[in-house]
């Protein structure tokens, strides 16, 4: 009997253990209303079966799971066929578990799948009606699935009126699909009230019937008002997102900056609104000529942007891209519309008109005048017959006199040189145009957004104002000075002024500054620090400047900068410390200051027999002695300049009888005996004071260096 206790005991303690695991089970997954979807027995795969309201179990839920594989369920509540499945049994289940990570909670939403008839009521003829006061249905919801497979005739539900108990009813119904068309759609079994379809269903033609049911008895009496029963067709992903137009056809400067819009394409679906039916993602699956990227699609709004400047019309003029919509969010089961989208590049002034030679010669016989004497043909790369290719001649040397004029010819844009004064004499007119390498070639970007992983590169593009035997090609490259830029990016040719910046697997987000260095033909370079901003981000418009998540690395000259900067703190407290100390000490001149003192003036020369700083420390000792402090320092402002009056107590040793023989000495050393110095310091003021009344008895040795 004493040891069943301890085993009583024990039972106890694992019996209320396993009860507290069951209620934190239970708070931990908290099952939420059931939901029953009527089914066919046969179902197709990636069909839509129904939809639950997962808001009204867990509104918070950001992870949804479903418990059989067969079924997938989607953030709005439809519920998918992940496979074709055959329900063999009358009844099959399954469970959505709705979690919320940041709280650390669950919830569970049992779903019943149901494809048997029901069992139907049979109503028997009483020979006694009994006549009841009339009363208002309820209105019984309905919904039926969009192009049902059947089988046809199709059982929808059961309309029962309450009357039933009393007295024998007959049903009938009337309404579009009924005597209105589409005609003979649904109809109703008069002695049940079983209500069925008879064919598929369109939604995108009849997306809910308004039908009137109606209970009577033999005699047609009404025993109950009618009742309004709509029908609600529950929409399928059965129609493909829609481009408005099938070619769109948009226009953009070859000088355009980054990010500039150059239009906005727009696709519709006939499926229900405001569900994953009907949410569309743009994105571009290709672009004719294919290298380099240059545009890029905000896959919401369907805006296409510039995301490199390297437009050249002189290169392409015109560029053909295939964009895509995709509904269901984009997800890879949706279903795809396409168009075609045709971006012509326009022209902008960014060429600058070359003569095809170095120098003319033209002849003219004396005394012609208004006769054309020379053709002069150039060459411009902007579109011809346009006001950025048409050219405008000046002549600016040699025609002081005026005797010649030059104008344009419109059809073939060359300079028509002619006499319009008389001369006297046959001369020879040269022309020599020579051009300097004195600019070097420059990138034209100074920031640019790469979006990981969608964008694998951005291109760079450099321009140079002289002229094409000093400009392009252009050799880029990355400096050897940099070996962590070296080691996540990588530059690669592309055309002639322009190279590909790529990034490696692992560079990190964050924003880069990576040196590239240009150089043209000729030689002429030039290094320019650009921004990268490494970006998790669909679309460069849509990137936020995000910290670095990588600890900072100092070198060795941040780490030398750093310790300098202590040490002068130090210096400055510590000077801050000596006046302090200084100026608490009594201030007394003695008597014999001016007739045993050296006083040194700040003349324009003072040589290097200087001892002390203004700040109290030895700055240049004599005979590049670097011991102890200096004597009295005072300083003072008199006729708006600076003033600084040094003092060394000490007999009447001067600086030139202290200098040794290369010795390391100090001022104390220099003297046979012991040497007090005084570590006062004195205004001008006071000085003046003090050494005026005296200057007549005593002269003063000044030293003038």
């Amino acid at each position: 009997m004493a040891a069943a206790g301890p085993q009583r005991s024990l039972r106890g303690a694992v019996c209320r253990q396993l009860l507290l695991t069951l209620v934190i089970f239970s708070l931990a997954a908290e099952a939420c209303k059931e939901v029953i979807l009527n089914v066919p027995s046969k179902l197709e795969a990636d069909k839509i079966i129904g939809r639950v309201n997962l808001e009204e179990c867990f509104s918070s839920a950001d992870l949804i799971q479903s418990s059989d594989p067969d079924f997938r369920v989607l953030n709005d509540g439809s519920v998918y066929t992940a496979r074709a499945v055959v329900l063999s049994d009358e009844k099959r289940s399954f469970t959505i578990r709705l979690s919320d990570k940041r709280k650390q909670t669950q919830k569970e939403v049992t779903v019943l799948l149901e494809h048997q008839k029901k069992v139907l009521k049979k109503r028997h003829t009483r020979e006694t009606v009994l006549r009841r006061a009339k009363r208002r249905w309820a209105p019984i919801p309905c919904s039926m699935q969009e192009n049902s497979l059947g089988p046809f005739p199709l059982f929808l539900q059961q309309v029962e009126s309450d009357a039933a108990q009393n007295y024998t009813v007959f049903y009938s119904i009337s309404g579009r699909g009924v005597d209105q068309e589409p005609l003979n759609l649904f109809y109703i079994e008069r002695d049940t009230g079983n209500l069925f379809c008879t064919r598929p269903v369109d939604r995108e033609e009849y997306d809910v019937f308004d039908l009137i049911a109606y209970a009577s008895t033999a005699d047609g009496y009404s025993a109950d008002q009618p009742l309004p029963l709509p029908i609600r067709v529950e929409d399928e992903n059965d129609n493909h997102p829609v481009f408005t137009e099938a070619i769109y056809n948009f226009e953009v400067s070859e000088s355009s900056r980054l990010g500039t819009t150059v239009g906005v394409v727009c696709a519709t679906d006939r499926d229900e609104p405001d569900t994953m039916h009907t949410r569309l993602k743009y994105s571009i699956l290709e672009q004719t000529p294919r290298s380099p990227g240059l545009f890029s699609v905000h896959p919401s709004t369907g805006v296409i942007t510039t995301i490199s400047h390297y437009l050249d019309r002189e290169v392409v003029d015109k560029y053909s891209l295939i964009m895509k919509v995709q509904d269901m969010d984009g997800q890879f089961f949706g279903l795809i519309g396409t168009s075609t989208c045709i971006i012509t590049v326009t022209d902008s002034n960014d060429n600058v008109p070359t003569f095809r030679q170095k120098a003319y010669e033209a002849f003219v016989e004396e005394n012609a005048f208004n006769v054309e004497i020379l053709r002069i043909s150039i060459e411009d790369k902007d579109l011809i017959n346009t006001a950025n290719w048409r050219a405008n001649f000046t002549i600016l040397k040699g025609n002081e006199n005026g005797h010649f004029k030059i104008s344009t010819d419109k059809g073939t844009n060359e300079g028509v040189l002619c006499v319009v004064k008389n001369r006297s004499c046959t001369g020879t007119l040269a022309v020599d145009i020579e051009d300097v390498n004195d600019n070097p070639p420059a990138i034209l970007q100074d920031y640019v957004v790469i979006c990981k992983p969608k964008m694998e590169y951005t291109d760079i593009l450099a321009i140079d104002p002289d002229e094409p035997v000093h400009g392009a090609p252009f050799y880029f490259s990355l400096p050897n000075t940099s070996p962590e830029v070296n080691r996540l990016w990588t530059l690669t040719k592309v055309n002639d002024t322009a190279a590909r910046l790529s990034y490696r697997k692992n560079a990190g987000f964050q924003e880069y500054n990576i040196p590239i260095t240009v150089k043209d033909r000729a030689g002429q370079s030039a290094t320019k620090m650009l921004r990268v901003n490494l970006c998790d981000c669909p679309h460069p418009s849509q990137c936020r400047e995000t910290s670095r998540s990588t600890g900072v690395m100092l070198g060795k000259w941040a780490i030398l900068a750093i310790l300098l900067g202590i040490a002068l703190l130090f210096s400055v407290l510590l000077t801050l410390v000596c006046g302090v100390f200084g100026a608490t000490k009594r201030k007394r001149f003695p008597e014999d200051l001016a007739q045993q003192n050296l006083i040194i003036s700040n003349t324009e020369a003072p040589g290097d027999d200087r001892v002390c700083s203004a700040n109290g420390f030895m700055t240049q000792t004599v005979n590049n002695s670097s011991q102890g402090f200096c004597g009295t320092v005072g300083s003072g402002m008199k006729n708006g300049g600076q003033e600084t009056i040094e003092m060394m107590k000490g007999g009447n040793q001067t600086l030139e009888s202290c200098r040794g023989a290369g010795h390391h000495h100090t001022l104390d050393s220099c003297r046979g005996g012991h040497t007090e110095v005084d570590n006062c310091r004195y205004t001008y003021s006071e000085w003046h004071s003090f050494t005026q009344p005296r200057l007549g008895e005593e002269s003063i040795r000044g030293h003038t260096g």
